[in-house]
């Protein structure tokens, strides 16, 4: 078996058609292969070699951490609720984002690094009463606002009640409890679930289709946040659903 491979891939005609050929050249070394290209979304990792799993799905992009609360977009009538919770195995949902660390706590156990998701739009539910209507479409009493960086002192125990929700805080919050990527705690955090489709998945939040420049911004603003807490984690920018989502 093969373990250093190079692929020189060599496109004629368009960008988008066209044949592909791919020269393999197995004598030519040029690294280790990651250790981090075996990972898992949250399926179980028995005995399938995984070392690490990711934390994100369609429900994570208005995750409220403070009161483990959720949209589910259109996988099911833009509802609010904490399926995840009820239905998902997490327990303990009456505390502070236990939905989270039910999942990092039980890689802790396994040995696995942790892909942490975290919300980049600039809304999250604010209940678990069901269906969000079109006329209830944020900003509205069904969502809270979501902000990167919080201005004052960080809480541990934020109130449920509060308007905002900051992202810094979340980050805070999982570094105190698990510390920091350098000292064995959570490696690396993406932002935000498939963006390029909020106006299809989640348009109770994002009706507008995002563009180039919203998503640069986006993405600077927040893992410079998230870079201020931990400054040894490791960014990895947000989740596409695939390559057309770059177009």
């Amino acid at each position: 078996m093969l373990k250093h491979l190079v692929f020189c891939l060599l496109l004629t005609g368009s960008a988008f058609a066209g044949d592909m050929n791919f020269l393999v050249m197995p004598d030519k070394v040029v690294g280790a292969i990651s250790p981090y290209v075996y990972g898992l979304n949250s399926q179980n990792s028995n005995e399938t070699g995984a070392t690490f799993r990711r934390a994100g799905g369609n429900r994570s992009t208005a995750y409220n951490w403070v009161s483990n609360f959720s949209n589910a977009g259109n996988d099911w009538k833009h509802t609010n609720d904490n399926w995840p919770c009820t239905v998902g195995g997490a327990t303990n949902c009456d505390q502070v984002g236990a939905q989270t660390t039910n999942f990092v706590d039980d890689n802790v156990k396994l040995g696995l690094d942790t892909l942490m998701t975290v919300p980049m739009v600039d809304y999250v539910a604010a209940d678990m009463k069901g269906e969000v209507t079109e006329a209830e479409k944020a900003p509205s009493p069904r969502f809270k606002r979501s902000v990167y960086q919080k201005k004052g002192a960080f809480t541990l125990a934020p109130s449920p009640n509060a308007p905002v929700i900051y992202q810094d805080e979340f980050v805070n919050f999982l570094v105190h409890r698990y510390k920091s990527a350098a000292q064995g705690g959570i490696r690396f955090y993406a932002l935000d679930n498939e963006p390029d489709l909020w106006s299809d998945t989640h348009p109770r939040v994002h009706p507008e289709k995002p563009t180039y420049s919203e998503m640069a911004v986006r993405s600077e603003k927040l893992a410079s946040a998230i870079l201020k807490v931990d400054p040894t984690a490791e960014i990895l920018g947000f989740v596409s659903y695939g390559w057309q989502g770059f177009m």
